[in-house]
């Protein structure tokens, strides 16, 4: 059976970082299928993932993306799929994740997803249409049931961290999967732009408003960071002095996963827009 390391990415919990690292590493093995960002959209499913294989004819040692949720039972013959994920305070993911909506096109309104829908680009609205409540729990186990995230991260996760002590995850999960030599930057991918006054009074206007939307997930974050997280939290590297990859090889194998991506996956239209945005999500 091939190993393949399946990350489990849930928004806002510090993925895309990391997801960029791994795709430095290991180039176009890693399969990132892109679609999913909506908690509803739950059309990956495990014929999809093997049409995705079966286009990089089975070379793939990483699996990430949002569509990839452990409740979907993917599975592919003759792969150990060793899943992985990080876990985020409920309240902040739930505002980040608000922030990163409203910032997209500033302001909802301006969002073809919420035109003639909202008044107010309040986030009782994004709620009512976007249903984020409870995200990660929901994300896990396809409903706004804590138990049942709990009980698949138990029986299927191999390894789970927590978003609020990234350094040290990161650490563990190096030292777990033994990738010593796996390079990771502490620099902040894909970090909301909202001003602090802004996210000051959503914060005060809205704070029981958020904690009501989120009470699964809370009750599944306290048990990751007093049940689960406390079995990783103290794996250290055996050796930190082994050889990274160099930056060169870093962006050599970037641009080998976006040609294999680009040709057969999606064909993205080239146009000076689309490489700025590029540049700006792979490069700075």
């Amino acid at each position: 059976m091939k190993d393949v390391l399946v990350f489990s990415h849930m928004m806002k919990t510090a993925g895309t970082a990391l997801i960029k690292h791994l795709i430095q590493h290991y180039g176009s093995k890693v399969l990132y299928p892109e679609s999913g960002q909506l908690i509803i959209d739950k059309s990956y499913n495990n014929e999809q993932l093997k049409i995705d294989f079966n286009k990089k004819n089975g070379n793939v040692q990483v699996l990430v993306g949002h569509p990839i949720r452990p409740h979907l039972d993917l599975d592919i013959p003759r792969y150990n799929l060793r899943w992985f994920t990080f876990v985020r305070d409920p309240q902040k993911r739930y505002l980040s994740h608000y922030f990163y909506v409203y910032n997209y096109k500033n302001g909802l309104s301006n969002h073809h997803r919420f035109k003639g829908k909202i008044e107010n680009d309040s986030i009782v609205e994004w709620e009512k249409i976007d249903k984020c409540s409870n995200y990660q729990c929901k994300f896990l186990s396809g409903e706004a049931n804590a138990q049942k995230a709990i009980d698949i991260l138990e029986k299927k996760f191999e390894w789970v961290g927590l978003t609020e002590e990234y350094d040290d995850a990161i650490q563990s999960f190096k030292s777990h999967f033994k990738l010593d030599n796996l390079y990771v930057s502490n620099k902040i991918t894909n970090p909301s732009s909202a001003s602090q006054d802004y996210k000051q009074k959503v914060k005060e206007k809205y704070a029981d408003f958020i904690e009501s939307m989120n009470k699964e997930d809370q009750i599944l974050y306290n048990y990751v960071k007093d049940n689960i997280w406390p079995r990783f939290k103290n794996e250290t590297l055996e050796n930190t002095s082994r050889n990274q990859k160099s930056v060169l090889i870093r962006n050599i194998n970037m641009a080998d996963f976006q040609v294999d991506k680009y040709f057969k996956f999606n064909k993205t239209k080239i146009t000076k827009k689309n490489i700025i945005r590029f540049y700006k999500r792979w490069y700075q």
